[in-house]
């Protein structure tokens, strides 16, 4: 397991549980601040996403599928 993930790999670990959001999507909801994810600061046009996010949005994801 990662400690964080880009917003593509982020996306890819959702999509291989059954969960299909587009990165757009992601991206809206890191600046709505439904997802917590900080700037890469090698990269500051990239976010990252902690894989704690992961497991607090999973359960979250089906229950509403």
């Amino acid at each position: 397991m990662r400690a964080f993930y880009s917003v593509r790999e982020f996306r890819a670990e959702l999509k291989s549980r059954g969960i299909d959001v587009s990165e757009k999507a992601i991206r809206h909801y890191i600046e709505r601040g439904t997802l917590k994810a900080q700037k890469d600061v090698l990269r500051p046009s990239r976010w990252l996403i902690p894989s704690s996010e992961l497991e607090r949005v999973i359960p979250l994801a089906q229950q509403a599928s």
